[in-house]
C-alpha cells in the first residue's frame, strides 16, 4: 500500500458487534525484513475525525476519565467572525466543559476559546478548540442553555 493512496477500513472488534469506518490517506508504510506491518493514516474532515473520535471513545469506555475540576472562569468563544462570551465550569487534562448562550454551536464545530487574566486582565490566552458535544450538565443555569465540552486541538 503506497503512500498518499486512499483507504477505508472497517474496525471491528473481538469483544462487540460494532463495527467502525475509518477513511483516510496513507502517510507512511512500517515494513520490516520486507513485511509490511503497518502504516500511518491521515484523516481529515470534520465527518471522518467525528467517525474516529467514536472509535476513541468507545475504545476509552473501561478507561478512568481525567479528574474534572469545577471552576467559573469567564470566557470568550470565536467562532467564525463572531464572539459570544461563556463561563468554564469544569477543567480537566483533557478539555473543559463552557457554559454560553451559543445556539449554533454544534458537534465538530471549531472555535478558538480566549481567556483573560494576569493584571487587570491584560493577558490574554487563546486556545484552538473543538466542541465535543453541546447539551445541558449538571443543571446548567436557565441563562446558559446550550453548554460545549471542548477538547484542545
Amino acid at each position: 500500500m503506497p503512500a498518499g493512496r486512499n483507504v477505508a477500513l472497517k474496525v471491528t472488534l473481538a469483544d462487540s458487534n460494532r463495527n467502525f469506518y475509518i477513511r483516510g490517506t496513507v502517510r507512511s508504510v512500517r515494513e520490516c525484513d520486507g513485511k509490511r506491518l503497518g502504516f500511518s493514516l491521515v484523516i481529515r474532515g470534520e465527518a471522518e475525525q467525528r467517525f474516529f473520535s467514536h472509535l476513541l471513545a468507545f475504545c476509552s469506555k473501561n478507561q478512568e476519565a481525567a479528574k474534572r475540576f469545577a471552576a467559573e472562569i469567564p470566557c470568550q468563544l470565536m467562532v467564525g467572525s463572531g464572539a459570544t462570551p461563556g463561563k468554564i465550569r469544569d477543567l480537566s487534562r483533557t478539555g473543559a466543559f463552557i457554559a454560553t448562550g451559543a445556539t449554533a454551536l454544534r458537534a465538530g464545530s471549531k472555535l478558538v476559546l480566549s481567556v483573560e487574566g494576569g493584571f487587570l486582565g491584560l493577558r490574554r490566552r487563546t486556545i484552538e478548540a473543538r466542541v465535543v458535544w453541546t447539551g445541558e450538565k449538571g443543571g446548567a443555569a436557565a441563562s446558559a442553555p446550550s453548554s460545549c465540552p471542548t477538547r484542545t486541538t
